[in-house]
């Protein structure tokens, strides 16, 4: 690969890169939007939305069990849906 090859794919990285940043930081507005708008502190649809395995029980008094168990078995649990 040449030199101006790899600089382009370079700069095409980087330019998805901040593109995806762009929109991450619009996502993550929005989701703070959301919490703040939710009287329910334990509400299940919000965290499907926050919870990275989807899990309606992300914010139980006693923790998120999906997120509880891959910290334990350091191994990512099932989606659930």
């Amino acid at each position: 690969m040449t030199r101006e090859e790899m600089h382009k794919l370079l700069t095409e990285a980087v330019m998805a890169w901040r593109e995806a940043t762009r929109h991450a930081d619009e996502l993550d507005d929005a989701i703070c939007a959301l919490l703040r708008g939710c009287p329910d502190p334990e509400c299940a649809t919000c965290a499907q939305i926050v919870c990275h395995y989807g899990n309606p029980l992300h914010f139980r008094y006693d923790g998120c069990p999906s997120c509880v168990a891959e910290s334990k078995t350091h191994h990512a649990p099932e989606t659930i849906q």
